[in-house]
């Protein structure tokens, strides 16, 4: 059996004597020679062999032979052809009857292929941009690439044989999170994934961190390769772009006026309360992605249209135009409408920007005076009865201001989780009832499917019906004809016609939190136990060794380790880079939309018909819009920031009330709104505004200073003064016309 086995063995397999003599040799290596058995028997390596290093050779022979131990080397030979290639040479001593080392077998395998495999590794490892670490099962630097030494200054001496906790730059509570990750993939033999900040020569970075398992032949995790990849930059961009677009929606949501965003489809990207208000809608999701025709009328829809498709066509924006839709039945409104083409970094149309006023009260308070202007040429008592109906409507408009002012209050329910579970199974609902804190009480915190009243009146207690059984038992449950099943109890439940159930544990960390229901409307008996299947899975095992073959099958287990370790590590550095150029791809585009959103920030902020200015904590100006600075005599926004009200001209005997208000706003964090206030301009006038400030937070919720708006509202104060003075006028004739009427009666009589 055994010279089977080495007779068609591909390895070179040879037997060696105490006098290092060649006393049997396979067809390999017979191959290898070029020449038949005879020829190469009774010879040494010294007298001829195609290993590059006899001396080698034999030493390695002479350590068997008086250790009998085995060893083995790696060495290059030469083949017939003259080619030079690489062999993995394993000496095994064979014992005679007396317990000494009679013979010595060497055993040869060409592991050129494997060895250029590694090489190639080793190359694309020691230029790989990102750090390359492996790790052993003590979680000791076994090899580092030139990224890792370059990035910290250390040679790799430095590294290799310790663990994090032994380097200069340890951090323990960072270290041991990723020791722990090295740990799980050398026990689960998946690969994980984790993120992490090093102190580098460059400063801090951050890094996203991948473990792979590197498994040996026998399904054994015997190394970890590590890869670290600097997202620094990454995580910069999106921190930035996250922060503009927190500015810019909270701009646009405390304006008081609609602003909205277009693609060049005409679909709604963004939109304000003032907006959803104006269309009826009670969340912005209702109307993202839809246009004007679906909210307004078709003839109004098609104005819309046609003129921003003109906007979007010839890059001419349409501003300050005043529009009076005929809404009917509604009362007659005005709006100051402004509509901007939006651009992208390459200057390309990609929509619009619209902002719209509501200036109704303006328009009628004109409109109300020119009438009491007009009346006052007529009759006494035709002016004195439009006056006061005049007066009427400037207090309903008032009213109607302070409503349309005050805070909105929206509520947005997200109950969609629960929806693919209903799908998927075929059933009228699905539902999810988590437990409380006290471990009480369930409610539903996910359902589709059941109606309002029943999602907001179901308490089950637990050990009290089918959700409450199940966690206090945490078994499945299948309810079927609920009408009649005694366990079933939900009074806010009674009309919506369930028929059956089935209610399974949600299990997280071995505790129970809650469970996921199924109804039936239809089918008293749609469950049964066929919905939970226990699936037992048996495991063979046979083992046939052959003792003679032993040592074949041990070597071929070790080529196709070698050969799978070495695909493993290639691919997984292929993939690495692939990943590589997908992150700069996701960089680019989140620097374009970073500068996207700077830009229609810009836009907005410097073509509403508001003055808007934003501070920190210390009510030190951050920015402002054109109108602002103008409104302090400068000449463009930047010139503003940095300075306090203290430092603006003219500011001296308002500065302390405007600071003051800002701390307010700030420490209380309760905005401050539509109060008004007078203001000095740069150029001396005195003029009335309204203002409203609103506290300025971050992504994390903390105030960091304030933003505010203001609108001169110094015309429609003195549009209010000639209203209240023509009405004395009016008074005071009726009075002189009364006396006057008087004196005539009695001269009548006198007469």
């Amino acid at each position: 059996l055994f010279r089977a086995l080495v007779e068609h063995s591909p390895d070179f397999i040879a037997r060696y004597d105490r006098e290092y003599r060649r006393v049997y040799v396979n067809p390999a290596i017979q191959k290898l020679f070029g020449k038949p058995a005879e020829d190469v028997l009774n010879q040494t390596p010294a007298d001829e062999s195609p290993v590059s290093a006899p001396d080698v050779y034999i030493d390695q022979l002479r350590q068997v032979f008086e250790t009998a131990a085995e060893c083995s080397v790696e060495m290059p030979f030469r083949t017939a052809q003259g080619e030079m290639r690489w062999g993995h040479m394993r000496f095994v001593p064979e014992f005679g009857p007396d317990g000494q080392v009679a013979t010595v077998l060497a055993i040869g395998r060409d592991i050129h292929e494997i060895k250029e495999s590694e090489r190639r590794f080793r190359t694309l490892a020691e230029n790989f941009p990102d750090f390359v670490v492996r790790f052993d099962r003590d979680c000791r630097f076994l090899y580092v690439n030139p990224a890792v030494e370059k990035t910290y200054g250390l040679p790799a001496a430095a590294f290799l044989g310790k663990t994090m906790h032994e380097l200069p730059h340890h951090e323990p509570k960072r270290d041991a999170a990723l020791i722990t990750l090295i740990r799980r993939t050398f026990d689960e033999g998946v690969p994980n994934n984790s993120e992490a900040a090093w102190d580098t020569r460059m400063g801090k970075h951050i890094y996203e961190i991948r473990y792979v398992p590197e498994i040996d032949a026998a399904g054994n995790v015997v190394t970890v390769l590590s890869i670290a990849h600097d997202i620094t930059k990454r995580k910069q961009v999106e921190m930035t772009l996250s922060q503009e677009r927190e500015l810019l929606r909270t701009l646009v949501d405390n304006l008081p006026e609609e602003v909205y965003v277009k693609d060049r489809e005409r679909r709604f990207l963004l939109v304000n309360a003032w907006v959803m208000r104006s269309a009826g809608v009670q969340s912005e999701d209702e109307m993202i992605g839809k246009r004007d025709e679906d909210f307004t009328p078709p003839y109004l829809a098609k104005q819309f249209a046609d003129e921003e498709e003109e906007i979007m066509r010839t890059g001419i924006p349409l501003l300050n135009d005043e529009h009076t839709p005929p809404h009917k039945p509604d009362p007659k409104r005005w709006y100051l409408r402004t509509k901007l083409p939006l651009r992208d970094g390459a200057g390309n149309i990609i929509g619009l920007v619209g902002l719209g006023h509501d200036i109704t009260e303006r328009k009628q308070a004109e409109e109300a005076l020119r009438r009491a202007h007009d009346e006052m040429e007529g009759r006494v008592n035709q002016r004195t009865a439009e006056l006061r109906k005049a007066n009427e409507q400037l207090t309903a408009l008032y009213r109607v201001g302070q409503v349309i002012t005050a805070p909105l209050q929206l509520k947005v329910v997200l109950d969609a989780i629960t929806r693919s579970t209903a799908e998927l199974l075929g059933t009228d609902t699905g539902v999810i009832l988590l437990v409380d804190e006290a471990g009480e009480t369930l409610t539903i915190q996910g359902a589709f499917g059941l109606s309002e009243a029943v999602v907001k009146g179901t308490r089950d207690r637990v050990g009290e019906s089918i959700a409450g059984r199940v966690v206090q038992t945490g078994q499945p449950m299948i309810a079927n004809d609920l009408l009649n099943d005694p366990r079933f109890y939900n009074p806010s439940a009674a009309n919506e016609g369930l028929l059956a159930c089935a209610s399974v544990p949600l299990v997280v960390g071995g505790k129970i939190i809650g469970t996921l229901d199924i109804h039936s409307k239809t089918d008293r008996h749609a469950f049964n136990e066929e919905h939970i299947h226990v699936l037992n899975m048996l495991a063979n095992q046979a083992a046939i060794a052959i003792e003679n073959a032993r040592l074949y099958e041990q070597l071929q287990l070790a080529r196709d380790e070698l050969e799978m370790r070495v695909q493993q590590r290639t691919a997984e550095l292929a993939a690495a880079n692939a990943q590589l150029q997908q992150d700069i791809i996701e960089r680019k585009r989140a620097e374009r939309a970073l500068w996207e959103s700077s830009q229609m920030l810009r836009l907005v902020l410097n073509n509403i018909p508001a003055f808007v200015f934003w501070k920190d904590r210390n009510s030190v100006y951050l920015g402002c819009n054109y109108l602002v600075a103008a409104n302090a005599g400068f000449s463009s926004p930047e010139e503003i920031i940095g300075l306090t009200d203290l430092d603006l001209p003219g500011k001296d005997a308002e500065a302390e009330s405007y600071r003051a208000d800002d701390r307010m706003v700030m420490e209380t964090g309760i905005p401050k709104l539509n109060y008004e206030e007078t203001q000095r301009t740069a150029d001396g006038r005195v003029i009335d505004v309204r203002t409203s400030k609103i506290p300025l937070k971050n992504p994390a919720g903390d105030v960091i200073g304030v933003l505010g708006t203001f609108e001169d509202i110094t015309e429609r104060k003195r549009v209010e003064d000639e209203l209240r003075q023509n009405r004395e006028a009016v008074l005071r004739f009726s009075e002189q016309l009364a006396a006057l009427q008087q004196v005539t009666i009695q001269l009548s009589k006198a007469e």
